[in-house]
């Protein structure tokens, strides 16, 4: 954990069983076939924060904002 604009904390609240972060820093996509199963949970307001830290790896302003 960096504690950078670009990462989120996550953890138990999310379903996680420690704390971690969601880290945009280094984007990969993976095709959905390879996910077997779900570690955890995102609500609405994290998904702006994702949104938010999303904008600074992109460095997309109005993503930034939110």
């Amino acid at each position: 954990m960096r504690h950078i604009p670009q990462e989120i904390p996550v953890g138990k609240n999310e379903g996680l069983p420690s704390d971690s972060v969601v880290n945009l820093d280094n984007i990969h996509v993976i095709p959905k076939k390879s996910l077997e199963h779900r570690l955890g949970h995102i609500d609405s307001t994290r998904i702006r924060e994702i949104k938010r830290a999303l904008g600074y790896v992109l460095d997309w302003s109005e993503l930034k904002t939110l």
